[in-house]
């Protein structure tokens, strides 16, 4: 079991959406929270709401993380609790028409910033003996979205990653939890296009039944964390999505012939 009360948590992207519903739920439960964000000026005013840390940091930037790291540790001390919440959304364009330079800063982000954090942190909790780090992911990183490959390649990665990483952290006393989840309002549109400009196609996704807040995705987090649990899905709604893969996947096994 991991506990946060008294623990020391970096939320990236926590300026918004779900980051903000983790920070505020972890505040709540007693954490020494601290928000980065790359919107300098969002990140300090939810700081000032939380009553916790804010800073400033480009996840993408990987010669940014040691001096964000740096601060909150002097505010607060070690980081107990790394949470990659930071990301940005889909181009919304089939693979043949995704322009190179947008796949690479959204893999910059979306993927490569969450590892970042877990290179520069990870060795410093297995030290302590103890430490979570909380990668999200999307449910897009297990079942396909038409149109936005560019996401869920990146979000399934930092998925696979994750699962690894638990391995390769095992008997360290460092957890991992990777969270999927449905649809959340979120600023992901806003975000996306602070970073990115204005270069997104609109969005043909379908209405999802249930439209959840960050702060309900900070609460399931929470208890993912304080279970130790590597999974983390927040939608019913998504299930059958999930298991027509595994079928399809037993499917082709039992295809094998016989040698």
């Amino acid at each position: 079991m991991t506990e946060v009360s008294g623990k020391t948590v970096l939320v990236t992207g926590g300026a918004s959406g779900i980051g903000l519903g983790i920070a505020r739920t972890f505040a709540a439960a007693g954490a020494k929270v601290a928000i980065a964000d790359i919107d300098a000026a969002r990140a300090q005013e939810a700081a000032r709401e939380l009553g916790v840390v804010g800073v400033a940091l480009d996840v993408g930037d990987h010669a940014a993380w040691p001096g964000a790291i740096a601060t909150v540790e002097k505010a607060l001390g070690p980081i107990d609790i790394l949470v990659n919440s930071a990301g940005i959304g889909s181009g919304n364009r089939p693979i043949v028409e995704m322009e190179d330079g947008w796949m690479r800063r959204l893999f910059e982000i979306n993927l490569f910033g969450s590892i970042t954090g877990m290179k520069l942190l990870g060795p410093a909790m297995a030290a302590r003996g103890a430490g979570h780090i909380v990668n999200v992911a999307s449910m897009a990183a297990v079942s396909h979205v038409t149109n936005q490959s560019d996401y869920a390649g990146a979000k399934a990665a930092l998925a696979m990653m994750s699962e690894c990483f638990m391995h390769e952290m095992r008997g360290t006393g460092v957890e991992i939890t990777v969270v999927c989840p449905g649809r959340v309002a979120t600023r992901l549109r806003e975000s996306t296009e602070l970073v990115m400009g204005a270069r997104r196609k609109p969005s043909t996704a379908v209405a999802p039944k249930v439209l959840l807040s960050g702060d309900q995705v900070g609460v399931m987090v929470l208890e993912a964390v304080r279970a130790n649990r590597l999974w983390c899905f927040t939608h019913h709604e998504n299930r059958e999505r999930v298991e027509r893969r595994w079928r399809a996947m037993s499917d082709a096994f039992d295809a094998i012939p016989p040698v």
